[in-house]
């Protein structure tokens, strides 16, 4: 991994370590409120829901774009409650059918490839992940699948110099952790279907 890729995951890092802490203590803060035998009214709700929607977003977030040791691993059980927190509220359901523990920079490939699913799936649907020992792949199916063929054709070649808006930046990182891996990417597409492996 380059300088340039260990500062961003540095930084990813840093930014999910610091906002963790004010969404623990304002769900601690809602929690206090309901022992004290107040009603819990649409805007307690409100709160509630939304501070556990930015934890589930950020413990994500914290594996797809954190620093990560080559030999650290994480937990399929982990991975799992990520998931589940992730897409609670959501139309999106993803289904992490890996059953062994896994190396956590794989697994910040496949976040960063569920990201791109997302981004291919605003309407929701299913994605299913699966790796049999050398390959991942992540399938994932919709009533309607919203077209980005320029953002998947990064993830097939890397350009010295690409401008993505920030809200497609889980592409480009993507691609450049797979080139710097050795793999490649393919791709099957439908009108209501994506399979991605890698």
């Amino acid at each position: 991994m380059t300088a340039s890729q260990d500062l961003t995951a540095l930084l990813g890092s840093r930014i999910c370590h610091d906002l963790i802490s004010p969404l623990g203590a304002i769900s601690n803060g809602v929690e206090l409120l309901e022992m004290t035998g107040l009603e819990m009214g649409p805007e307690l709700e409100l709160i509630s829901q939304s501070v556990s929607s930015a934890n589930a977003r950020i413990r994500f977030f914290r594996v797809a774009f954190g620093a990560a040791a080559e030999d650290q691993m994480i937990g399929a059980n982990e991975i799992r409650s990520i998931l589940a927190d992730l897409t609670k509220t959501g139309r999106l359901c993803m289904d992490w059918q890996v059953l062994p523990d896994m190396n956590r920079q794989q697994v910040k490939k496949v976040f960063l490839l569920l990201m791109c699913l997302e981004s291919s799936m605003p309407w929701g649907g299913q994605i299913t992940i699966t790796n049999d020992g050398d390959f991942w792949s992540l399938a994932g199916t919709s009533d309607r699948m919203k077209e980005v063929p320029d953002l998947w054709d990064l993830l097939a070649r890397v350009p010295a110099e690409t401008d993505v808006a920030a809200a497609d930046v889980h592409f480009l990182l993507l691609a450049h952790m797979l080139a710097e891996a050795g793999r490649n990417l393919t791709l099957d597409r439908s009108e209501t279907g994506l399979i991605a492996r890698f």
